[in-house]
């Protein structure tokens, strides 16, 4: 995490604490320095078992594949009852809009950082099983860290 966002004033969270901010684990995320600074302002940084951002992200999980979704469904629409004419710059906003509203719940969001098992924490939701794809260079099935086992290398 680039430390200027550290250094701001509490413009992107509120001031009730602490703040969880969850990271994935590539190595230029990983610095100690960061670490201690985020703590002193309040914030924790959680970061992801390696290999399973795909898993593991709540927005990829379960709003941008809907929202993609129905903006294709949106578009087609569109272009049904436009030929010739694109979505542009002028009906962007008002289409995605469209988009939104047909998808967008509260729960969603909330659902999908339950999928992701991030909230309410529920360390099942990731299984050996499926981090073993993550493990190319592993031919010992022993070797897959088990989601405790990973916490604990935090």
């Amino acid at each position: 995490m680039p430390k200027h966002l550290l250094n701001s004033s509490n413009i992107f969270a509120g001031t009730e604490r602490p703040v969880v901010l969850t990271l994935d684990s590539v190595s230029s995320h990983v610095d100690h320095s960061v670490f201690m600074m985020a703590r002193s302002k309040g914030i924790e940084l959680y970061r992801l078992a390696p290999n399973t951002t795909h898993l593991m992200q709540p927005l990829d999980k379960g709003v941008f594949g809907p929202l993609k979704n129905k903006w294709h469904l949106v578009a087609r629409k569109y272009s049904r009852d436009n030929p010739g004419i694109t979505i542009g710059k002028e009906n962007f906003a008002e289409k995605l809009n469209e988009t939104c509203l047909q998808f967008y719940k509260p729960l969603t969001i909330v659902n999908a950082f339950k999928a992701a098992g991030i909230y309410r924490v529920d360390s099942s939701v990731i299984t050996p099983e499926i981090l073993k794809p993550g493990k190319t260079f592993s031919s010992d099935d022993s070797s897959v860290a088990t989601p405790s086992e990973l916490d604990s290398n935090i």
